[in-house]
């Protein structure tokens, strides 16, 4: 299994701290791919010797960027830094320059490399913007037609002006490549790229060009091809890229390369030469391609095909090379588009042009996005489908090109212009159709019913739930799967031809697991009930051959409900272990009470994430020997659009249902982090064991860690509410921590812990006694008797104790009189907002 540590650069130090926190092995061989939007390449040379000096077995290479994408997020200034420890594949880094020698030169010197050596994949990064890229790719396909590449032209660094290069840690690779091949029979690797120009004009040829500059197209000067095609008096070129994106239209038309499988190039004028030109590549005399448009729609459409496919191949990492042209004119589609994969942990870097595999040959783009994975075991990701249920939050410009060709038609009107905007909206159409169904199951999508249920109103729905979905893909993999469920939607379909108002009947898919059929008022209850009792009399069990390929279904029933769908999503997550097979929910249901709270709460929790309305509240806790309270302990509350404070008993387990959790506690943590930053006074912050246990939430405390610095007036308390699952984590987080400073307590000390010699073993300094022991300690003697041995395991582990719930006098002088450090309760302070403390 392989070993994935993604981390921000800050430091050195800090970089060996997290790699503390995993379970990498620095005497052995690693991958460490360094991307940096922000460093000169002196100082990534340094960082690049640094990670040499923590991994002396490292094979090492580095690029800069345009920018950088970390867990999904998108950075202008960083440094990302990915380790990659592999059990059976080998790892050989080498560099070349291109300086001088011609694109066959270079393709056969990067090809010889890895000659009668299985290399399933291959990074190959090119600095100083090599133009000839395009045919070195060609030239190496022609002698590999098995190593899939990777990578591309690297960025230019925006901010601070810096031109793209490449590196390892001996130094830059001046007119350069660096490559970095995988060596194994056996590695899985996914590569697919999301290209999302959509052809819209017959078939040109470029007739005559001069490496990048373009001279004739369709046997006329280019430039006035340009103004022809585009209706442009004037042409300009700009030489700021926010300029470029805001200003030059003729960036939104890429040329998409005949015989290429979509792959694009970007045109400007250059107006040193009075010619068109192209963006970072050359292309070669008569080279066909066709007149395309940046299509946000074709983006959503790409993604949720890659989503799909990228469930059936093995991935323990994964990555992404996006383009810079993306980045400006995809706009919040760039980053939207990897929304699926945040949960993944995915990173990424945005280039000047990227390197794909496709139709089985490697490919130069230009504004695309190459989504690359890598396994050694059969480890799957699940991407969030979620996602594609807000395409509202997609900005699709079709309507500006469209507008932008209107108006350049009423200055230079010809027949190209014409069929252009004629194209343009038969596309557009085209790609919305596609988007409405779902491929592998063969029904329209969630995305259909919401367009739908606009114009239906529909008040009827009966959702199906495949029981047996992961029994039968686990056996018959996910292709074979779906042929299954094919099979039985042709037999739904051959029963339903015989129902009578079956036109009245809309069926659609909303996950590999769950289809729903609804009606409107066409169809009155009875009628649709008479339906759905026949259809459960028939399908509840579906066998369909000798291979015991069976489907067990819910049928789920929501009747006269706004939100049709939510409810019966609701209903399906409330009654999941139950062994009901059938059931109705209407007005009169006794879950409704239930269930409709539920669903406000998510819905309420949905918002809280997306406006960040975590709110730190905050208790002190009293210092028993410096009469004084200098330490609080930060409490989650929510607050609603009305301004309504929840208290977590009100939200936490419905959270935690519906995976919301983590979430609103990374949230957390870092308001709390920032409220406290240089702050005197202490601040302890709750971690569940569901926190410790998920590696993203581990990796983003040591990042937030890291960018603190001294964090000695913080200390986390180790709540027990869900089970540890490794113990070894919970103990390499601690080390980690602890290496910044932090302090640990263990909470609710004394109510049953199931792991508590594990617990002692980490040497807590600080002992939280569990209030329900606490509460009685004035009046119960067995109380008091177990409080007393708390102490005395406090005094030999020599940790202080914190009393929790000292809520009058009496209880504060028993505590007192037992030598307890702190106390914590209402007889001193209640929760309070950061504002009121008085900080």
């Amino acid at each position: 299994m392989m070993k994935v540590l993604s981390t921000l650069y800050k430091s050195k130090d800090g970089f060996k701290r997290l790699l503390g926190g995993t379970n990498i092995n620095i005497q052995e061989e690693c991958l460490v791919r360094i991307y940096t939007a922000i460093c000169t390449g002196d100082e990534a040379v340094e960082i690049a010797s640094e990670m040499k000096e923590v991994l002396p077995e490292a094979h090492i290479v580095g690029a800069s960027g345009s920018g950088i994408i970390y867990h999904g997020k998108q950075y202008d200034d960083e440094t990302l830094i990915i380790v990659e420890q592999f059990d059976l594949t080998k790892v050989s880094i080498n560099t070349h320059t291109f300086l001088g020698k011609s694109a066959i030169e270079v393709a056969k010197e990067i090809s010889d490399t890895i000659e009668g050596v299985s290399v399933p994949l291959m990074h190959l990064l090119c600095g100083d913007h090599y133009y000839d890229i395009h045919n070195c790719i060609e030239e190496f396909n022609k002698l590999n037609k098995t190593t899939k590449l990777v990578g591309g032209i690297v960025g230019d660094i925006l901010p601070n002006n810096i031109p793209a290069y490449v590196f390892t840690e001996h130094g830059i690779i001046e007119n350069g490549i660096v490559t970095a091949a995988l060596s194994n029979e056996e590695l899985y690797v996914f590569n697919e790229v999301n290209i999302a120009h959509e052809p819209i004009s017959p078939v040109y040829e470029v007739n005559n060009c001069d490496g990048a500059l373009l001279i004739e197209i369709d046997h006329k000067p280019a430039v006035d091809w340009c103004r022809e095609q585009f209706g442009m008096k004037d042409l300009k070129e700009y030489s700021d890229w926010q300029l470029i994106a805001e200003n030059d239209d003729i960036v939104h038309f890429p040329m998409v390369l005949e015989g290429h499988g979509g792959a694009s190039r970007f045109i400007k004028y250059d107006s040193a030469s009075k010619k068109m030109s192209l963006y970072f590549s050359q292309i070669n005399n008569q080279t066909k391609f066709r007149i395309g448009y940046t299509s946000p729609t074709k983006c959503v459409q790409e993604c949720l095909d890659i989503c799909h496919h990228i469930v059936d191949t093995p991935i323990e990492s994964l990555f992404c090379y996006s383009c810079l042209f993306r980045k400006l004119y995809l706009g919040n589609c760039a980053q939207w588009e990897l929304s699926p994969f945040a949960n993944t942990g995915i990173c990424g870097v945005f280039m000047m042009g990227e390197i794909g595999y496709i139709d089985g040959k490697n490919e130069f783009l230009n504004g695309s996005c190459s989504l690359v994975g890598v396994a050694e075991k059969d480890i799957y990701i699940n991407p969030d489908f979620s996602v594609f249920e807000d395409l509202n939050k997609i900005k699709d410009d079709n309507q500006r090109l469209l507008s932008f060709v209107w108006q350049k038609q009423s200055t230079a009107m010809s027949k190209e212009n014409e069929l252009l905007i004629e194209q343009l909206i038969q596309q557009q159409k085209m790609m919305k159709q596609q988007l409405y169904v779902d491929v592998n199951m063969g029904l329209e999508n969630t995305i259909k019913f919401a367009q739908d249920d606009l114009i239906y109103h529909f008040d009827k729905m009966c959702m199906v739930q495949i029981e047996s979905s992961s029994l039968l893909v686990s056996r018959f993999g996910r292709q074979g799967y779906y042929r299954i469920i094919q099979k039985a939607l042709r037999l739904v379909s051959e029963f339903a031809s015989n129902i009578e108002k079956r036109d009245k009947l809309f069926y659609y898919v909303h996950n590999d697991s769950i289809v729903y059929v609804v009606a409107n008022f066409e169809l009155n209850q009875q009628e649709f009930m008479d339906i759905i009792k026949s259809m459960y009399d028939q399908f509840q069990f579906i066998k369909l051959d000798e291979k015991d390929e069976i489907l067990i279904n819910r049928f789920v029933v929501v009747l006269n409900q706004k939100d049709l769908l939510e409810k019966g999503l609701g209903i399906l997550g409330y009654y999941q272990n139950s062994q009901t097979n059938f059931l109705i929910f209407d007005d009169n249901t006794d879950t409704n009470q239930k269930l409709e709270h539920e669903m406000e709460m998510i819905q309420i929790l949905n918002q809280v994430i997306e406006k960040q309305k975590v709110i730190p509240y905050f208790q002190g806790v009293y210092d028993n020997e410096k009469k004084e309270i200098n330490k609080y302990e930060a409490l989650m509350r929510i607050e609603d659009e009305n301004g309504k404070i929840y208290n977590p008993f009100e939200f936490m387990d419905i959270a935690k249902k519906y995976h919301l959790y983590s979430t609103l506690s990374t949230l957390m943590i870092k308001k709390v982090l920032t409220l406290f930053a240089g702050e005197k006074s202490v601040i302890s912050i709750n971690l569940s064991a569901d926190d410790i246990n998920l590696e993203e939430v581990r990796q983003f405390i040591y990042h937030e860690l890291e960018q603190i610095g001294d964090a000695s007036n913080i200390i986390f308390e180790i709540l027990e509410d869900e089970e540890f699952r490794d113990m070894d984590v919970l103990r390499n987080f601690i080390d980690v921590v602890r290496q910044y400073g932090v302090k640990i307590a263990v909470d609710d000390f004394g109510s049953g812990y199931s792991n508590f010699i594990e617990i002692v073993k980490i040497e807590p300094d600080l002992i939280k006694v569990d209030g329900s022991i606490i509460r009685d300690i004035d009046c119960n003697l067995i109380n008091q008797k177990v409080l007393e041995n708390i102490v005395f395991l406090g005094n030999q582990l020599n940790a202080n104790l914190v009393a929790e719930f000292v809520e009058n006098k009496k209880i504060q002088e028993r505590v007192e009189a037992l030598g307890i450090r702190f106390s914590q309760g209402f007889y001193f302070s209640k929760p309070l907002p950061y504002r009121e403390l008085g900080l």
